[in-house]
């Protein structure tokens, strides 16, 4: 199968491409080329979002690129372009996350003596920092620092947020490793990750958790919509 992945209108918000003459490929997926004439970079993610990286401006303090011929992406996400007619060349570091999340606390603290703010249930059932962090094979932040357990009591528990950089435009993207014992049998299931509104009032997207015998399904939402659910193809008990 044959698929366009990006053709002379570049993003579709003016940053056009011409004469494409260099292309990398990530880890990830992500496609990168450059614009012979019109001087800059793109980045196509596999969903098909596209982004200029770079453009003529180069660094923004001076240092200008003119006609890019190549592109190449290395194992930590950093671009580089080279500028044939500018004579020189660009590192583009990709953007740092917005939080990252490792639970580096001390075991049996509360998380909401660790940045964290309860904003239902609070004190009731808090959610506790555990020992050991949880594994999975080739995903990069595996192992590292400790994790946390919610544990469902049947009645009213504290949820908990933090809070990140709030963001008007584009996507934001989240990403975590998760290991359930056990879940409820509820039509719709129920939600144990959330992004809020930066007043913090309105959820606006919710990932479902719903048990069927040995085995789970995962589920999203936007808003205050009901949870479109995958299959019940991921068990119980496994990371």
């Amino acid at each position: 199968m044959i698929t366009e992945i990006i053709d002379a209108a570049g993003d579709g918000s003016g940053n056009t491409l011409d004469i494409p003459t260099g292309i990398a490929v990530d880890g990830s997926g992500n496609v990168y080329v450059t614009g012979f004439v019109t001087d800059n970079a793109f980045k196509i993610t596999p969903g098909g979002v596209i982004t200029e990286i770079i453009d003529a401006t180069g660094d923004g303090a001076g240092n200008t690129l003119d006609v890019p011929r190549g592109i190449t992406v290395d194992g930590s996400g950093n671009v580089y372009v080279p500028g044939q007619t500018s004579d020189n060349a660009f590192k583009i570091a990709p953007d740092p996350p917005l939080l990252t999340e490792e639970f580096s606390y001390t075991a049996a603290q509360p998380l909401t003596s660790n940045g964290w703010t309860a904003y239902s249930g609070t004190g009731s059932n808090p959610i506790l920092v555990t020992s050991g962090s949880l594994n999975y094979t080739d995903y990069p932040s595996s192992g590292i620092g400790n994790s946390t357990q919610v544990i469902g009591t049947g009645s009213s528990s504290e949820d908990v947020k933090r809070t990140f950089t709030s963001q008007t435009s584009g996507s934001v993207y989240a990403s975590f490793l998760v290991n359930f014992s056990s879940a409820t049998t509820a039509a719709d299931g129920d939600y144990f990750f959330g992004f809020f509104t930066s007043t913090g009032t309105t959820m606006k997207g919710r990932v479902y958790v719903k048990k069927s015998g040995s085995n789970i399904a995962f589920g999203i939402s936007k808003a205050g919509t009901t949870p479109t659910l995958t299959a019940f193809s991921y068990s119980l008990s496994t990371t």
